[in-house]
């Protein structure tokens, strides 16, 4: 058995048909088993394949309160209304070829929990790839406009802080994504003073650009 083998004992080919049928929810796994798989799924051959033979998934993503926070009822949202549990958000995907639910995972430094009102956009990657973005809202404890930036990569089934919204920190604003950019625009200050300032957010280069008001 050759050490670059795929799968051992199989053809190349033979093997990168089997990787191709790997669900997206056991990326992450699949590139922790070795190198070669590592290098396989993260190559933007092995997106293609996957699209060619009909075999990428559609995934929808929702923003769910916690589902043990509705369990306790009314009386304990209204408990927290300064902020805390009782203002926790999660975000879940429903895979629609299995019809099956899946928590992903809690956001890092933010006790948990999505901020209230964010935005959140499906973008493409430079790599074929779709990222989750999720940009601004407030901070769930303090309820305080937020310029936080939170991508997640289903290849590596994790989140990571991307580079803050510029400018002014803007609550109930448009946003879209448009190919591999994030655009955000309008909305209001912390002073509620009405904004006409656009912006365009890259993940793959971690960057934000102003556009025309």
């Amino acid at each position: 058995m050759g050490d670059n083998e795929l799968i051992p004992g199989l053809p190349e080919e033979v093997a990168r048909e089997c990787l191709i049928r790997v669900g997206f929810d056991q990326l992450p796994v699949v590139r922790r088993i070795s190198r070669q798989w590592k290098s396989e799924v993260e190559s933007p051959a092995y997106n293609r394949m996957r699209k060619t033979e009909g075999l990428a998934r559609t995934a929808l993503a929702l923003v769910q309160a916690r589902p043990e926070l509705a369990e306790a009822g009314p009386a304990h949202k209204q408990s927290s209304a300064g902020g805390g549990p009782g203002n926790s958000y999660r975000m879940v995907l429903l895979d629609t070829a299995e019809g099956v639910w899946n928590a992903l995972p809690e956001l890092p430094g933010q006790g948990g929990s999505l901020p209230l009102f964010c935005q959140v956009a499906a973008v493409d990657g430079g790599d074929g790839r779709k990222r989750l973005v999720v940009v601004g809202g407030w901070d769930p404890e303090t309820w305080a406009p937020t310029d936080s930036v939170f991508v997640y990569d289903f290849l590596t089934g994790a989140w990571r802080r991307g580079a803050g919204m510029p400018g002014p920190r803007r609550s109930f604003f448009a946003c879209a994504a448009v190919g591999e950019k994030v655009y955000v625009a309008g909305g209001h200050d912390e002073e509620k003073n009405a904004l006409r300032s656009a912006l365009a957010y890259e993940p793959d280069a971690d960057a934000w650009a102003a556009r025309p008001d």
